[in-house]
């Protein structure tokens, strides 16, 4: 009943500016008043954390207030440690505050009293053998997150007294951690120094601004040791090496976006010339970016005969040096950094049509033949399906039956989507065509596994315009929507499923003999419609040389 009462005491107050229409801060909400309120004559820092945390939990209201009410929580926690309630509290709620600010890398609130919590606790309050080696191991772990957090925000400093503290500990008695913790130390021990370098050079280059060796050393620090070529790109000018101002810009795209010639030239700057100079630290990046490139020219179609041999000796090699190094694995990348760059075509009357770049990926034949991958890309890809706009500007018609500027092309035939690419190509002279079944689920999956690339079937209508919302907005809806008027996939492409089917360029059941290009057969077509429950792998067929309703397309470049 209490916690209900406190509940309506901060919803008043979220409502209440909502007068003048104003959103309130939240040092405006927790007034003196409110926090009174909350603790109800509890006069005790354990007590009064406890109805904080309470609070914060039951409310449903805005997330920074619930945010805001946590953080005070803990200040008052942290001042009731002495009490098992107190430590309760606060443990609760930078448990609760981690879950809520793990997407905002600037607020390590939580990180922080975390290890302030359990370095008092373990100081003062832990009795026992067994309870001080309990406490110690988890003022351990929460150092150890620190330490990551801060090295993820390059606050090398930091990260170094965080590892420092927790090898001292972690040696008194040792654990089977301790040399994984010294390894981590001297890592960042030595990207402390290498940033404290780059500070020092930053100034001699002030004073010196002509000094070709300064600006070549601060170019090599950004660039090897740090992997960050956005950076090095900075100090480029005329009196740096011809063959570092080519290759540098190259190397601030991602690897499959890059040019088979140039990836050859890439391989060997990274195998050969950048490898001699850089630190241990530095060469698993190196390494692995060489081994990189090797891969894209070996994998290219039109790689030459011998820079194939020489590139698959060096890839042996450089292969066996970080095999050796007995590294672990990679964390698996997050999807939304996985795709490539934009492409905007010009289509005339003011019309664009954008396209996103996607990564290559080996991809299940759809057809079920088993065994059988299907390569799918580099290539680009429509963000959102063909307009009805951008269908006007270059094919001077309009075959949809609900017409709308930024709706999608419907009732247009594979046929005439294919005329509109090869239009395409000729208005703008790059090669556009309908993707394949292949690559356009390779796009819509985006580097997630599972049925749905966000995830629960639960959370589909935020997605996609389908039968499950479309029926709410009433029999004059009837009709597909604006392209984009949902979430994108984490590649950010639009109305991956739903609103539209869109024609693919498979046929739907090849025979043998069959010429795929220049066959009328029965064509497919995946991601279903409005009308549809936008089943995960549900496509349809129907005649290239007809239209239906509810039918577009996408289109799809070549990168080269």
């Amino acid at each position: 009943m209490k916690v209900a009462v406190t509940t309506l005491l901060v919803a008043t107050a979220l409502a209440a500016p909502n007068i003048c229409r104003a959103k309130p801060a939240v040092k405006d909400i927790l007034t003196n008043e409110l926090l009174t309120g909350i603790f109800d004559g509890d006069r005790t820092s354990a007590g009064r954390a406890d109805k904080l945390s309470a609070a914060a939990a039951a409310l449903d209201g805005d997330q920074k207030v619930k945010i805001a009410l946590f953080k005070k929580a803990v200040e008052y926690g942290m001042k009731g440690l002495a009490t098992d309630k107190g430590r309760k509290a606060t443990l609760y709620s930078i448990n609760q505050l981690s879950m809520l600010t793990y997407t905002d890398p600037l607020d390590n609130f939580d990180e922080i009293k975390r290890v302030e919590l359990y370095r008092v606790w373990l100081s003062k309050y832990a009795r026992g053998l067994h309870n001080k080696r309990r406490i110690r191991g988890r003022l351990i772990d929460a150092l150890v997150e620190a330490a990551e957090s801060y090295e993820l925000k390059r606050q090398w400093t930091e990260a170094v007294k965080a590892y420092t503290e927790a090898v001292r500990l972690s040696s008194r008695p040792s654990t089977p951690d301790l040399p994984k913790l010294r390894a981590r130390l001297k890592r960042v021990t030595h990207m402390r120094r290498v940033t404290q370098q780059i500070d020092l050079a930053i100034k001699q280059l002030k004073v010196k601004p002509s000094s070709a060796a300064i600006r070549m050393g601060l170019i090599k620090l950004h660039l090897i040791e740090l992997d960050d070529p956005a950076s090095a790109v900075k100090y480029l000018n005329e009196d740096v090496d011809e063959r570092w101002r080519t290759y540098i810009p190259l190397t601030m795209v991602k690897p499959f976006e890059v040019k088979t010639s140039a990836a050859r030239e890439l391989a060997g700057w990274y195998g050969k010339v950048l490898l001699r100079d850089a630190s241990d630290f530095a060469k698993p990046h190196i390494l692995r970016r060489a081994l990189a490139y090797c891969g894209l020219f070996l994998a290219s179609g039109d790689r030459d005969t011998q820079g194939a041999i020489l590139l698959g000796s060096l890839k042996g090699k450089l292969q066996k040096e970080l095999d050796d190094m007995g590294l672990p694995p990679l964390a698996r990348r997050k999807p939304e950094t996985m795709a490539g760059g934009f492409l905007t075509l010009k289509l005339g009357k003011d019309i664009t049509l954008k396209l996103r770049g996607i990564p290559p990926k080996q991809v299940d034949a759809v057809d079920r033949l088993k065994g059988r991958k299907v390569a799918a890309g580099p290539f680009y890809i429509g963000v959102t399906e063909v307009t009805q706009a951008q269908y006007q500007a270059v094919m001077n018609e309009n075959p949809s039956l609900y017409k709308g500027k930024k709706h999608p092309v419907e009732n247009v035939s594979w046929l005439k989507a294919r005329e509109f690419c090869r239009k395409v190509s000729k208005m703008t002279g790059r090669i556009a065509r309908l993707p394949t079944d292949a690559e356009w689920r390779h796009a819509r999956q985006a580097g997630t596994k599972g049925e749905y690339f966000f995830g629960d079937h639960s959370r589909l209508g935020d997605y996609a315009w389908c039968k499950a919302n479309t029926k709410d907005l009433g029999p004059e809806h009837d009709h597909h929507q604006p392209v984009a008027g949902k979430k994108p996939n984490q590649w950010g492409l639009y109305d991956m499923d739903g609103n539209v089917w869109e024609w693919v360029f498979d046929l739907h059941n090849p025979k043998s003999g069959d010429d795929e290009e220049t066959s009328n057969g029965q064509r497919r077509a995946c991601g279903d419609n409005w009308t549809g429950k936008c089943s995960p792998f549900a496509y349809a067929w129907g005649d290239a040389n007809s239209g239906y309703k509810g039918w577009g397309f996408r289109i799809v470049v070549q990168y080269r």
